[in-house]
C-alpha cells in the first residue's frame, strides 16, 4: 500500500493540512502511523479525505459526515456480506468497509464506559440466553448489556429482571425474522451494484465516495422500515390489549363505560373499589 507525508495528502485530496489534523481530532480520521518524527499516511486515509471533501461538495456538515462515519462503525462485515472482499481490498476500502476505523467513542454501541453489572446469576438460564443473544457480554465475574442506551433504560428501572426477559423474549421471537430482513435489504443492494455497475466492477476513486453512501443509506433505510413498521405494531398491540383489559374490568364489575371513565379518572387505586361506584 502506497504511504503518503501530510503534504502529499494536501496535493493529492486538495484538503489543507490544518482540516486534515481536525477531522483527526474529531475521530473523522484515523492517526497516522509515525516513522521517527515524520507522519505517515495511506491509501485508506486518502480516500476517507476524499471521500469527505465529496460530501462537503454534496453539502453535508461535518456533523453529518461524522454520523455517516458511525455507520461504517457498525458494519464490521459489509464487505464480506456484499461479496466485495476484492473490491475493498483493490481500492484501499478494506479497513472502512471491514473494520471500525475510529477507536473513540463516538456512538454509544457497546458497554457504557461505567458499565453496570446486571444483577443476574451468571449461571440461570436468564443469563445464558442474554449471552447467547449477544444482548449482553461476560466483563470479568459481572455481565454487562452491550447497548449503552439500554444499559441506561435497564438500570432504571425498578424490575432489571423483567426489562431483560422482555430483551430475550424479542431476541428469541425475531432472530430469524430479522436475518432474512437483512438478507433481503442486502440482497436489493447487491442486485442493484451488479444491475449498474456489472459484475467484477471496481469502483474508480471518484465514484468510491458514492458508493460508500449508496451503503449506508441501505442501511439506514433497512433499519428505518422495520423500526418505523415495529413502532405502528407496537401501538396497535398495546391498544388492543389495553383495550380488551378494560373491557373485562367493565365485565367483572358490571360497569357501563362512562363509570369506568370515571373511575378512572378519580384515580380508583384498587379494582374491589369499583363495585361500589357502580
Amino acid at each position: 500500500m502506497a504511504e503518503y507525508r501530510i503534504d502529499d495528502l494536501v496535493r493529492l485530496t486538495g484538503v489543507t493540512s490544518r482540516n486534515i489534523r481536525a477531522y483527526q481530532e474529531r475521530g473523522l480520521l484515523p492517526k497516522p502511523t509515525r516513522s521517527g518524527r515524520v507522519a505517515v499516511y495511506d491509501e485508506n486515509h486518502r480516500w476517507t479525505l476524499e471521500m469527505i471533501a465529496f460530501l462537503l461538495q454534496k453539502g453535508y456538515s461535518i456533523a453529518h459526515i461524522s454520523d455517516f462515519m458511525d455507520g461504517f462503525d457498525r458494519n464490521l462485515n459489509l464487505a464480506d456480506i456484499l461479496g466485495l472482499r476484492d473490491l475493498a481490498e483493490e481500492t484501499g476500502m478494506e479497513k472502512v468497509l471491514r473494520a471500525p476505523w475510529n477507536t473513540s467513542a463516538r456512538h454509544v454501541e457497546g458497554p457504557p464506559r461505567c458499565a453496570v453489572p446486571l444483577r443476574v446469576d451468571k449461571s440461570s438460564e436468564l443469563a445464558r440466553k442474554l449471552l447467547a443473544y449477544q444482548i449482553a457480554r461476560e466483563d470479568g465475574d459481572d455481565l454487562v448489556l452491550n447497548d449503552a442506551a439500554v444499559a441506561e433504560r435497564v438500570a432504571a428501572a425498578k424490575d432489571e429482571g423483567f426489562y431483560l426477559r422482555v430483551l430475550v423474549s424479542v431476541s428469541e421471537a425475531t432472530q430469524e425474522a430479522v436475518q432474512k430482513l437483512a438478507d433481503v435489504t442486502v440482497d436489493e443492494l447487491r442486485d442493484r451494484l451488479v444491475d449498474q455497475y456489472g459484475d467484477g466492477w471496481i469502483a474508480p476513486p471518484d465514484q468510491r465516495a458514492d458508493l460508500a453512501a449508496t451503503i449506508t443509506d441501505v442501511r439506514e433505510l433497512g433499519a428505518s422500515v422495520v423500526g418505523s413498521q415495529l413502532n405502528r405494531a407496537l401501538e396497535n398491540s398495546v391498544l388492543r390489549v389495553v383495550g380488551q383489559y378494560l373491557e373485562g374490568v367493565m365485565v367483572r364489575h358490571d360497569l357501563t363505560s362512562e363509570e369506568l371513565t370515571r373511575a378512572l379518572s378519580e384515580g380508583v387505586a384498587d379494582t374491589k373499589d369499583l363495585s361500589g361506584q357502580s
